[in-house]
């Protein structure tokens, strides 16, 4: 699932990793680890939902000292309501041209754009942006960046046969051959989330908010936006309808994205049922504070820069697993859970980095192509 502002940076390295999925087939249901929805939790009550239509900014301008006004904001939401629809056809537009994406089978692809109307019908993503639409312009810390995750959540939780959600963002890249992610994030044991209390939870970013007898000031949870959860506990959070509205009420600049779903866990005390992982992704954030990490430039991608990527060990570790993952797709056994036949190796490890500027893909490309006597590329 790829959050986007318009288009993905490395197309190039994207195409190159479906083409390489291309002669896989998914393995058999059977096999797969239970995608039974979470039933055994007690939901918190249900607060007034507020329009989906929320856009930044709204909720500072209508706030007042009691609250929000769900009919004020109502009256706000009527003037988006033309763009809202003028970005659901803009979706709808690419919807006919081919993608190289369709000649594989083991990934499901969804992306939501900020600005649908702006992306290339002739990108391999541009059919596979949602009907739904979270007005996520100008989004970024505030909670308009979770709407545009729900909204894939929500469209890709439709397909029954998904069983593992990832999201990546428009400079995101793979570090690995399709199939040993494909078995890396199959096997995962559970969320690739931190709902864990560590040093860095950023409470300064809660200021303002109105707690409940749910959830309090304890909840509060930091992790990365760049998630991968299990069928059972995607739909988890699509269920909720308590933590979400307070988010939506309360969070004016609180970088939602990085709190709202770890928050979410912890307010159900289900802290030890992720990983305690914060990230998919490898990011650079030691080149200057702030609240992105570093933009990876032409001049600094070359041959070396990939086993940093993989973190040296882990990537050594992870790479000597691909033989198992490619056998296991070829021929798996009808006999034994996935569980069995594959254990997923070091999820400490990234499986994804960013971020990377546009001029570089070509670059990218070349690097993980760079394997000797290698017919496809993500093979070292």
């Amino acid at each position: 699932m790829f959050l986007t502002r318009v288009s993905v940076t490395s197309e190039l390295l994207w195409a190159s990793f479906f083409n390489t999925a291309s002669p896989y087939t998914p393995l058999p249901a059977s096999i797969l680890p239970s995608a039974d929805v979470t039933t055994s939790l007690q939901q918190h009550p249900a607060i007034e939902k507020l329009p989906d239509c929320v856009y930044p900014g709204m909720l500072s301008q209508l706030t007042s000292a009691g609250g929000v006004s769900v009919q004020a904001v109502s009256q706000a939401c009527m003037r988006l309501r033309n763009e809202m629809a003028h970005a659901r056809n803009s979706s709808q537009r690419c919807m006919s041209s081919h993608s190289i994406i369709d000649n594989q089978q083991i990934f499901n692809v969804y992306m939501h754009s900020a600005h649908p109307e702006h992306v290339d019908c002739n990108s391999i993503f541009a059919k596979y942006q949602i009907p739904e639409r979270a007005f996520t312009q100008n989004g970024y810390l505030q909670f308009a960046t979770v709407s545009g995750v729900l909204a894939l959540l929500k469209t890709a939780l439709r397909d029954e046969e998904n069983r593992v959600f990832v999201m990546l963002s428009d400079a995101s890249i793979p570090l690995y051959h399709p199939v040993l992610l494909y078995m890396q994030l199959l096997s995962l044991p559970k969320p690739l989330i931190s709902s864990c209390h560590h040093n860095n939870m950023n409470y300064e970013r809660h200021n303002g908010f109105v707690f409940t007898k749910y959830f309090r000031r304890h909840h509060w949870r930091k992790s990365m936006a760049w998630f991968v959860l299990q069928r059972n506990w995607a739909q988890f959070v699509i269920d909720d309808m308590h933590v979400i509205e307070i988010f939506k009420r309360w969070c004016f600049y609180c970088i939602a994205d990085e709190h709202y779903i770890a928050s979410l866990f912890a307010s159900y005390h289900l802290d030890n049922q992720t990983l305690c992982i914060q990230d998919s992704h490898y990011q650079d954030w030691s080149r200057k504070p702030g609240t992105h990490p570093h933009t990876f430039r032409p001049e600094e991608i070359n041959a070396s820069l990939l086993p940093v990527l993989r973190r040296h060990e882990c990537g050594s570790m992870l790479l000597k697993s691909l033989d198992s993952a490619l056998d296991i797709i070829a021929a798996p056994s009808h006999e034994q859970p996935l569980t069995e036949q594959y254990v997923a190796k070091s999820p400490e490890c990234p499986l994804f980095a960013r971020k990377f500027s546009n001029d570089s893909q070509q670059l990218i490309l070349d690097v993980v192509s760079q394997c000797a006597n290698a017919s496809s590329p993500f093979l070292c």
